[in-house]
């Protein structure tokens, strides 16, 4: 154990990718590309930005143990196959995080940010992609299996996240979610490797608010196949 930047700093690399490397998925995967590039995309940044501001209440400039618990609740989506016409049988929910996982986080706040390393924007950063992509990656190996999802999908595959602000409810006494303040909707390119899988980039969802999932997936192949480093950018709206 140690700090979140020690960690970071000896792994030579961001920790989402450092976890997908320690569970044996390739480096030079379609899959691993579009994640990249997708949370390297500027407004995805300004959403991270306009998230970590949410969770910081108090305008410290750096979030403590319960801001980061309230992160990790408030995450909610699902991954489902694009086009797949058995719908909505194989829509796959993003598993909420355990009571130990977030017993991890509280009980070792002190350890991963020391005053030294405190949680600002920079590390926030860091823990919310490696939080968000093992979230993700851990819908996919429950329904799917392990081996399955580390050879590759043969289809793309949609992701739909966001995260609600959670507050304390006095009448249950518990959480609940509020207003959204982060989101992504995007397509993930085939990744099995004997699959020529199109590169794709973030898609903006259907522009009426009320689309189903199929209505989001038929405005997509209207517009067509985006090809990431073929001159195509990604829209991460």
């Amino acid at each position: 154990m140690s700090s979140l930047e020690g960690a970071e700093r000896r792994a030579g690399k961001e920790l989402w990718e450092w976890w997908l490397d320690a569970l044996s998925f390739r480096p030079d995967s379609a899959g691993r590309l579009h994640v990249r590039q997708t949370l390297k995309h500027p407004e995805v940044q300004k959403k991270f930005n306009a998230l970590f501001e949410a969770l910081d209440v108090h305008s410290a400039g750096s979030l403590d143990a319960e801001a980061v618990v309230r992160f990790s609740e408030g995450i909610q989506g699902t991954v489902r196959v694009l086009l797949d016409q058995r719908e909505p049988r194989c829509v796959i929910t993003i598993p909420p995080a355990t009571a130990a996982e977030h017993d991890f986080l509280v009980n070792n706040f002190p350890i991963l940010f020391p005053p030294e390393h405190p949680l600002d924007f920079r590390a926030f950063q860091s823990l919310a992609k490696l939080v968000l992509v093992r979230r993700i990656v851990k819908a996919l190996v429950t329904h799917h299996g392990l081996y399955r999802v580390q050879r590759g999908m043969r289809a793309p595959i949609v992701v739909d996240l966001t995260v609600r602000e959670m507050s304390w409810c006095e009448e249950t006494s518990r959480r609940r979610g509020g207003r959204e303040i982060f989101r992504i909707h995007t397509v993930a390119p085939s990744t099995a490797a004997a699959v020529e899988g199109f590169r794709l980039g973030s898609i903006e969802e259907s522009p009426t608010s009320s689309s189903s999932p199929r209505a989001a997936d038929q405005h997509w192949k209207k517009r067509g196949k985006s090809g990431l480093g073929g001159g195509g950018s990604p829209d991460a709206r």
